[in-house]
């Protein structure tokens, strides 16, 4: 008994202990940010199915606004602070089940995140409303050793005598017989994976990215030696590198390269 007395302390101590571990995250101490808090949880668990041109339900969370205007069950957010909403039926398990319970499942502090979110009346982000694909944060990790220098990509001009070489953020256009390099351009976003010159030559495009999260294609004129004349086009957005950047080369007629 002296025992058991002795104990009781410690295990009440350890019970109030763990209420407090678990109501911490239960309740989020402030509002949850839509962009910070929110946005990453919709992204793992129901962007799948819930963004581009194939809608389940015809139902887009891609953007703040889309979300808030729900699809074929109406919005899923609440209209004001502490009104019962479909996300948070969905928060408690009840039909339809989502995500599908074959698929990865929102942890506890998860769901606490949305639950306090909803409760706050599920406000929205401030006046910019991106696509939460495109907010994905990639870590800057430190290189161990000198980056590499390799070619990440190439292409010739249809008479043979340029040659465009990509590596890192960086493409240069050389004269496929002597190697000089005529043309550099440089600050493309992450790994250029396609290049693409016009059917005269005049023209080079070039698609680059980071990988799941957006692409940049950017087209140059080659017929001048003027920085700022030879950027004609910018894309930004766009993942599928190769077929824009041959869709980007060939848009403009090809006696526009004279003028």
């Amino acid at each position: 008994m002296r025992f058991l007395s002795s104990a009781l302390p410690k295990t009440a101590s350890t019970i109030l202990w763990a209420a407090s571990v678990a109501a911490s995250l239960a309740a989020p101490a402030t509002t949850p940010d839509f962009h910070a808090d929110v946005a990453p949880i919709l992204r793992d668990y129901c962007a799948a199915c819930h963004s581009g041109k194939d809608l389940e339900g015809e139902f887009s969370l891609e953007t703040y606004a889309s979300l808030r205007k729900g699809g074929e069950s109406g919005s899923p957010l609440p209209s004001k602070p502490g009104e019962k909403s479909l996300l948070q039926k969905v928060l408690r398990g009840e039909k339809p089940a989502m995500p599908p319970k074959k698929e990865p499942q929102p942890t506890q502090a998860d769901l606490a995140v949305l639950q306090s979110w909803l409760n706050a009346g599920a406000p929205g982000p401030g006046s910019t409303d991106p696509s939460i694909l495109t907010l994905v944060t990639v870590p800057e990790l430190p290189l161990k050793t000198s980056p590499s220098k390799a070619f990440t990509a190439a292409a010739s001009s249809p008479d043979g005598r340029l040659l465009a070489l990509a590596r890192y953020k960086t493409v240069e256009v050389r004269d496929a017989m002597t190697q000089k390099v005529l043309y550099r351009f440089e600050g493309l976003p992450g790994k250029i994976t396609s290049l693409q010159f016009s059917q005269d030559g005049g023209r080079l495009a070039a698609a680059s990215g980071v990988a799941g999260i957006s692409g940049s294609t950017r087209v140059w004129r080659l017929s001048t030696q003027n920085p700022a004349s030879q950027k004609e086009l910018q894309l930004e957005g766009e993942h599928r590198d190769r077929r824009v950047a041959e869709l980007a080369a060939h848009r403009v007629a090809p006696s526009a390269a004279t003028r």
